[in-house]
C-alpha cells in the first residue's frame, strides 16, 4: 500500500498586548490588560485550498491585596473571545479563565498557597480540516469541523517548608479536552479529534532544593499523576511518574560549576483508545565556566549511555478488533555532547515582563515552585 499526500501551509500572525498597572497603596494594586491575536492560515492540499482566519481577544483584570504581612492574595481572571472563519463556517466561542492565588505564611519557614488557574486551547486548522488522508490500508485520518475548544482547569495547594521543600497536591478537570478517537464505518477506520467529555487528573508534585554548603546544593523534582479520560464508550486510565535529581558544585576560585543529574521523564500518556509515551530519560554531566567578568559563559554537557534508562517511545491503539502499535528509538540521547556559548555585551538593565494579557501557548504549563506568583 502506498499513499502520497502533498500539502503547503502558511500563516500570517499578528499580536498586540496592552498592560496597565495601578498601585492604590502599599497593600492594594491592580493590573488591567487587553490582548489580541490575529491568525490567518491557508492550507493547500490535493488541488484544494483551505483558509482559516482566527481572532482571539482577552480582557483581563487582576487584583493584588495584602491586608497584613502573613496574607497575600492575587485574584482575577480573563474572558477570552475566540472567533474564526473556516470555509463557509463562522464560529465564535468564549472561555472564562479564573485566576486565584491566596498565600498564608504564619512563619518565615512555612507557607501554604491555594491556587486555581485555567487555560484555553483551540483546535487548529489540521484538526478541523475535512480533508481525508490515508494512513494505511484500513485507516484514514479526517478532521472534525465541529471540534470545540479545550478548557483546562487546575486546583492546587502549595505547601512550602523551610523555603526549600514544596509539596503540591493538585486536581485537574476539563470537560472538553481534545483527544484522538478512532471509529469504524463499513470495515474502515476513521481517526478524528474529538472533545472528551471526561478528563481528570489527580496528582502530586514535590520539589526541593537543599544547600549542603554555600557551594554545594541538591535539586529534586517528583511528579505523580493518575489520569482518567473517556468519550462515548472509550475510556482510559494510567498513572504517570516523573523524577529528576541534580547535584551542583560551585567553584568560585575558577568561576565555574560542575554538576551531575538524572532525569527519568519518559512516561506513559493515556489516550482514549490506548497510550503513547513521551518525555526524555537522560543522565548528564555538566561543566560550566565564565570568562571576562562573567560576560562569556560556556557550558558543556555530556550524556553517557546508561543501560537502565529508556531510549524508546511507543504508541499503542486498540479499538475493538483494531490494534496498531509503533515504536521509535531516541538513540541521540546516547553519548550526546552539547556545547553552549553565551556572550553578554553589556550589563544593561533588568525588567519584569508580565504576560497577563494574552499569550500564544496552546498547552497548560506545569508549575513546579512555590510562592504567590
Amino acid at each position: 500500500m502506498q499513499s502520497d499526500t502533498y500539502n503547503t501551509q502558511g500563516e500570517n500572525f499578528y499580536r498586540l498586548n496592552l498592560d496597565y498597572n495601578y498601585q492604590f497603596n502599599m497593600q492594594f494594586s491592580m493590573n488591567f490588560a487587553y490582548g489580541t491575536i490575529i491568525d490567518n492560515y491557508h492550507l493547500h492540499q490535493d488541488n484544494q485550498t483551505l483558509k482559516q482566519n482566527q481572532i482571539r481577544s482577552r480582557p483581563s483584570i487582576y487584583l493584588s491585596y495584602s491586608p497584613f504581612n502573613k496574607l497575600n492574595m492575587k485574584i482575577g481572571g480573563a474572558v477570552e473571545f475566540f472567533h474564526q472563519n473556516y470555509q463557509d463556517v463562522s464560529q465564535s466561542q468564549m472561555a472564562l479563565l479564573p485566576f486565584v492565588n491566596i498565600q498564608y505564611r504564619p512563619i518565615d519557614k512555612f507557607s501554604v498557597t491555594a491556587k486555581y488557574h485555567s487555560w484555553a486551547t483551540y483546535p487548529d486548522i489540521g484538526q478541523l480540516s475535512p480533508f481525508i488522508a490515508q494512513m494505511d490500508t484500513l485507516t484514514w485520518s479526517v478532521g472534525n469541523p465541529d471540534l470545540e475548544m479545550s478548557n483546562y482547569n487546575e486546583i492546587s495547594l502549595d505547601f512550602n517548608i523551610l523555603q526549600h521543600f514544596t509539596i503540591t497536591p493538585f486536581y485537574v478537570f476539563d470537560n472538553s479536552n481534545i483527544q484522538q478517537y478512532l471509529r469504524e464505518e463499513n470495515s474502515q477506520y476513521f481517526q478524528s479529534s474529538v472533545n472528551a467529555d471526561k478528563f481528570k487528573i489527580y496528582g502530586l508534585r514535590v520539589s526541593f532544593m537543599y544547600p549542603f554548603l554555600k557551594t554545594l546544593f541538591w535539586q529534586n523534582y517528583l511528579n505523580l499523576e493518575d489520569v482518567n479520560l473517556s468519550y462515548n464508550k472509550a475510556s482510559s486510565q494510567h498513572t504517570r511518574f516523573q523524577l529528576g535529581s541534580s547535584l551542583y558544585y560551585s567553584i568560585p576560585k575558577w568561576n565555574s560549576m560542575v554538576g551531575v543529574g538524572l532525569n527519568k521523564f519518559i512516561t506513559k500518556n493515556p489516550l482514549l483508545q490506548g497510550y503513547n509515551t513521551w518525555g526524555t530519560d537522560v543522565l548528564f554531566l555538566m561543566f560550566q565556566k565564565s570568562f571576562f567578568k562573567n560576560r562569556l559563559n560556556c557550558s558543556l554537557l555530556y550524556a553517557p549511555p546508561i543501560n537502565f534508562l529508556q531510549y524508546t517511545k511507543d504508541t499503542y491503539t486498540q479499538a475493538g478488533t483494531y490494534e496498531a502499535s509503533s515504536r521509535f528509538r531516541v538513540d541521540a540521547m546516547k553519548n550526546m555532547l552539547m556545547l553552549q556559548i553565551n556572550y553578554r555585551f553589556n550589563t544593561g538593565k533588568q525588567i519584569n515582563i508580565q504576560n497577563s494579557s494574552l499569550n500564544n501557548e496552546t498547552t497548560a504549563p506545569i508549575k513546579k515552585g512555590g510562592g504567590i506568583l
